[in-house]
Parts: C-alpha cells; sequence; structure tokens
C-alpha cells in the first residue's frame, strides 16, 4: 500500500536544536530517493503555525517545517521514520507524523 503523509517538525530557537532541524531537512532528498516532497517553512505564534514572512513572525516562540511528501510503501516509511524522524527526535525536535490518504 502506498500512502501519501505530512510531518511537522518543530523545535525551538536554540542553535544547536535549529542547525540539528536544518541539517536533517537538508539531506531530506537522500533519505530513500525521495523525488516528491515540499518544505514549507512555518513558525509558532502562541497556538497556531503561521508563515514565517508574516507581521506575527516577530513574536514567534519556535520554529517548524511541514514536510509534505509523496507516496511511500511501508518499508520506505519504516526507514524514514528510523533515518530521519527518531534521531531529529532524540535531539529535541518534536515530531508529528499525518496520514493523508490511504
Amino acid at each position: 500500500m502506498f500512502t501519501n503523509r505530512l510531518i511537522e517538525i518543530e523545535f525551538s530557537s536554540r542553535t544547536a536544536v535549529v542547525e540539528a532541524a536544518n541539517r536533517a531537512v537538508s539531506r531530506l532528498s537522500n533519505h530513500l530517493e525521495l523525488t516528491e516532497y515540499r518544505v514549507e517553512p512555518l513558525v509558532r505564534v502562541d497556538a497556531a503555525l503561521v508563515s514565517p514572512w508574516g507581521d506575527e513572525a516577530a513574536k514567534a516562540s519556535a520554529f517548524a517545517y511541514r514536510i509534505h511528501l509523496g507516496s511511500l510503501n511501508a518499508a520506505e516509511w519504516s526507514e524514514l521514520r528510523a533515518d530521519f524522524l527518531r534521531p531529529l527526535a532524540q535531539q529535541g525536535v518534536a515530531v508529528r507524523e499525518v496520514q493523508l490518504a490511504a
């Protein structure tokens, strides 16, 4: 079965955490040879994730990336979780997985 996925990673403005998240996202194309993904940058303002270019962004308390993935089979998804998501979580990055379609 192939599934489209959405991942949100959210992280504080601490330099080490920002660098870990940025390094991981920059290497995302190396994981599983993904060709279909889009990274949407966001910032946390109060309870909402909003555009980093809006007026509210000056009040940001955290940064985030919403990563839109193309279709992944179960093996690819498992590898992505092991190689990309778990290491991020271990470095203090909040990871949320959302299944979009079956």
